[in-house]
């Protein structure tokens, strides 16, 4: 357990960790939104659903961070990231986030993974962006000694980009 990071929780990096992801698919969004190429539905929340939202917020961090991501980021940023190290730890970054994107590329020639919009579009701005975040992911598991604050950015940004039944005002319609 200490050799992947699991060893310690990481506290100090679990803000980092949480609004990163929030500022980063904001603006990205923003952006998008700033074009012809994609639309915003607003939704109103009234009621229940605005109260339960945090809740379901919150379940959704716990939940994709236990069956998903905690996974991932023991293996990508708990074991390959230490092994690169020797490298330098800027080299080790932009390395594992490379060898993340080709694992997750070759997922798109499953015909069920990123299926929606234009694969011209969507293929180089997914791996583009998972080496970014691999980078990002990376510094915050060597800073924080911890895989537990990089295990839950990824669910920050799985939720930020979920469809539209857990949250509201972010449809994107891709070119």
């Amino acid at each position: 357990m200490h050799e992947v990071g699991l060893h310690r929780l990481g506290l100090k990096k679990w803000p980092f960790a949480i609004v990163i992801p929030i500022v980063v698919m904001s603006t990205a969004y923003l952006v998008l939104w700033a074009t012809p190429y994609a639309s915003v539905r607003n939704h109103v929340l009234t009621g229940t659903v605005a109260l339960l939202l945090p809740l379901k917020l919150l379940f959704l961090v716990i939940y994709y961070t236990i069956t998903s991501s905690l996974g991932e980021e023991i293996g990508w940023r708990g074991y390959l990231l230490p092994k690169l190290a020797e490298l330098g730890w800027n080299k080790a970054f932009i390395l594992s986030g490379v060898i993340h994107a080709l694992f997750h590329f070759l997922l798109f020639f499953t015909g069920s993974y990123h299926d929606e919009g234009n694969p011209w579009f969507v293929i180089p701005m997914f791996v583009i962006t998972l080496v970014f975040i691999g980078v990002i992911f990376g510094y915050v598991r060597v800073s924080s000694n911890s895989v537990w604050p990089a295990a839950i950015m990824p669910p920050d940004l799985i939720i930020i980009n979920i469809d539209a039944s857990w949250k509201p005002a972010m449809f994107i319609h891709y070119m």
